[in-house]
C-alpha cells in the first residue's frame, strides 16, 4: 500500500563485516594484583615498608588480644555459669535501665 519503505533494511551491508574486537584495554583484576605484587617485589623501599607495615600491624594484633584475654576469661566464665539465658536476661535488664533512664 504504502508502507513498503518501512520494512526495508536499515543499512544494506549490516550483516557483512561483524567481526568482534576485543577493545577493552583495561587489564583484569588478576593481572593488576600480580602487577602491583611485581612492582613491591621489584622495589626494596616499598618491601621494607610493607615488611614493617605488617609486623606493626601484628604487634597491635597481638597486643589486643593479651589486653582482652582477662575481659574474653570473665565472659566465658558468666556464660559457663548463667548459660545464654543470663545473658539475654543481663542484655534486657541493661536495655531496660537505658530506656527508663535514671530515677
Amino acid at each position: 500500500m504504502g508502507f513498503d519503505h518501512y520494512n526495508k533494511p536499515k543499512r544494506k551491508y549490516r550483516n557483512d563485516y561483524e567481526y568482534q574486537i576485543n577493545t577493552d584495554f583495561r587489564p583484569n583484576r588478576s593481572e593488576m594484583g600480580l602487577n602491583i605484587l611485581k612492582k613491591i617485589l621489584n622495589n626494596r623501599k616499598l618491601k621494607t615498608i610493607l615488611i614493617i607495615g605488617v609486623s606493626i600491624l601484628l604487634m597491635i594484633i597481638i597486643g589486643l588480644i593479651v589486653l582482652l584475654f582477662p575481659l574474653l576469661v570473665k565472659i566465658f566464665n558468666y556464660i559457663s555459669e548463667n548459660g545464654v539465658q543470663g545473658i539475654v536476661e543481663l542484655v534486657t535488664e541493661t536495655v531496660n535501665k537505658i530506656w527508663t533512664g535514671t530515677n
